[in-house]
């Protein structure tokens, strides 16, 4: 699988997992979703070995991860800035690879997924099965029974055998993934601000 394919699958999976919630936030329609932030961290701490500066994703994820807050706290019925959505839990990681690991694991425990900063530097040691018992760690902190914790853990795993041999494939805007985030929360907010979504 190429690079910019996993993109295409993990945002896909993302949608599915996100309309699921608006249905049955703890129905078996989200399972699917367990796999897509593993899938992003490992696509994150295998850019960042290949020398993508740190700058531009801190700029990228900062800037776009704060225009999603207000339509993610909507989308899932969250105070404002508790949790964090998912593009500043891969801030954390970032800050946890090439700054601090401290500051990075602090800075995740603020977002949707609380061990990220642990998670993206593990990764980036090459301690994947670590990486992955925080990662599944995460997903126990956010409240998943265990299926669901061992589900979100072997996504990374899995995610790094598809992804090992780093093909590129046809790439869109560098904005797009980040654009797409942020407005597909705030489509979906605005659904259930609404009243489309009712529960």
């Amino acid at each position: 699988m190429s690079l910019e394919g996993a993109k295409w699958v993990l945002v896909g999976l993302m949608v599915v997992d996100h309309l699921a919630y608006q249905v049955d936030p703890s129905g078996w329609g989200r399972l699917p979703g367990r796999l897509v932030f593993g899938g992003f961290l490992v696509l994150l701490v295998g850019n960042l070995s290949h020398g993508v500066p740190t700058g531009k994703y801190l700029w990228r994820l900062g800037v776009f991860g704060l225009l999603a807050q207000p339509g993610y706290a909507l989308a899932f019925g969250f105070p404002l800035l508790w949790p964090l959505n998912a593009l500043v839990a891969l801030l954390a990681g970032v800050i946890a690879v090439r700054k601090s690991p401290w500051l990075g694991g602090i800075m995740g425990l603020l977002t949707e997924y609380p061990l990220t900063g642990i998670a993206a530097y593990l990764l980036s040691q090459g301690r994947w099965g670590w990486a992955a018992v925080a990662h599944g760690g995460s997903a126990l902190l956010m409240g998943w029974p265990l299926y669901g914790m061992v589900l979100t853990g072997l996504s990374v795993p899995l995610w790094a055998f598809l992804l090992r041999e780093r093909m590129e494939g046809r790439r869109a805007p560098w904005w797009f993934f980040y654009a797409f985030y942020a407005g597909h929360l705030w489509f979906l907010g605005g659904l259930r601000w609404l009243g489309v979504f009712s529960r």
